[in-house]
């Protein structure tokens, strides 16, 4: 058992002081952990859209059979709930990616050298005219070509119905 602390049941004003210093120590502690945990959660909520990402780009590029492919569903699921605890979601992301932080570092770099390489340029001068182009292609047929393209009946029979009027 921890052995309690004894606070003065009375209203004095020396068991207040302790009590509101101790607060504000703590307020302290808080007010500089938020600032971590903060920044923690944002660097959990990165490496979690990076997996999320990578097991759903896999899931399309790469052929899996179906029970391959139900695991990663239920894992991408898993990842992207609310309800999952911080704490299965990285043992999720440890299992399935091994050491992902180094590889999404590994990809940074990557990335970053490949950005390097890229180098903008100012686009070439439009011409300030317009040109339009018509083409067309002319078919010369026949009349009884035209005939059996659209299928028209012979001029000499004229257009009947197929059904019966109602009887009333």
């Amino acid at each position: 058992m921890s052995p309690k602390r004894n606070v003065p049941k009375t209203g004095s004003s020396e068991g207040k002081v302790a009590a509101s210093s101790s607060k504000n120590a703590n307020n302290e502690d808080v007010g500089s952990s938020n600032v971590l945990d903060e920044a923690l959660q944002d660097q959990f909520e990165l490496e979690l859209c990076w997996c999320i990402q990578q097991l759903e780009s896999g899931l399309h590029k790469v052929k899996l059979q179906e029970k391959q492919k139900q695991n990663v569903n239920k894992y991408v699921h898993a990842l992207k709930s609310n309800k999952v605890p911080p704490i299965k979601k990285r043992q999720i992301m440890r299992a399935t990616f091994g050491d992902y932080r180094a590889k999404m570092a590994e990809e940074e770099k990557r990335l970053s050298t490949n950005a390097s390489i890229v180098k903008f340029s100012k686009p070439a001068k439009q011409n300030k005219e317009s040109l339009f182009l018509r083409k067309a292609v002319i078919h010369e047929s026949t009349p009884a070509e035209v005939k059996t393209m659209f299928n028209t009946p012979s001029l000499g029979s004229s257009f009947k119905f197929n059904f019966q009027p109602p009887v009333l």
